[in-house]
């Protein structure tokens, strides 16, 4: 009887360091997989982050593809004047170039579905934001997520979040109200109106000028 009580601790510490060596492993091997996966991914240049996938993605689909149009936005500051081009595609896609930097953005296919309009009590047909001359703007920071929240002078609020490190913009909600108190004007973004680009327009008009061509 004494035998058995004495193997028992025994039994007991090799049941508990098998586990505790089981559960180190199992700990251990997915961290190998993922480090493995970054080596792999970095030697074949696999894009990582959101942005370098859409970046990759639509440097293939617009190789050696000219734009519709490419537009420069002058951008002045006290120091000197410096051009952003957004280069526009037959798809939408626009190709932004500020300064050394460069990216892509797709065309949005999302429906407006995901926009959810609440509306004011007198029931007036909504005003695209884009419209609106002026806005202030207060931003939260919970984390890597961004709550923003922009008030326009017509009383339209619109806020959403934004993912800080992939700049992924959700949850993004439109509210109509009664014109809120004028700002002082330091707090309020000016907005510049700016002609729609008309891709279909645009391509009518190249292939009218082609085909005049002698």
């Amino acid at each position: 009887m004494n035998d058995h009580a004495s193997s028992s601790p025994s039994l007991w510490t090799e049941m508990r360091n098998w586990i505790i060596g089981l559960t180190a492993v199992l700990l251990v091997i997915p961290s190998m997989v993922n480090a493995g996966l970054d080596i792999y991914k970095s030697l074949i240049n696999f894009p990582k982050t959101r942005s370098e996938q859409i970046n990759s993605r639509l440097f293939s689909e617009n190789f050696n593809k000219a734009p519709i149009v490419t537009i420069p936005v002058p951008i002045k500051t006290r120091h000197k004047t410096v051009n952003m081009k957004l280069s526009i595609y037959e798809g939408g896609d626009i190709f932004a170039e500020y300064g050394d930097y460069s990216q892509w953005f797709p065309f949005p296919t999302e429906q407006t579905s995901a926009l959810s309009l609440i509306p004011s009590a007198h029931a007036e047909p909504p005003v695209p934001v884009d419209k609106h001359r002026e806005y202030t703007q207060v931003d939260t920071l919970k984390g890597k997520i961004i709550e923003r929240e922009r008030v326009y002078s017509d009383g339209t609020t619109e806020r959403y979040t934004i993912n800080r490190n992939t700049g992924k913009i959700e949850n993004k909600v439109v509210i109509q109200a009664t014109p809120p108190r004028s700002a002082p004007p330091e707090t309020q973004v000016k907005i510049m109106p700016f002609p729609t680009v008309d891709i279909e327009a645009l391509k009518e008009a190249a292939d009218t000028t082609h085909t005049n061509c002698p």
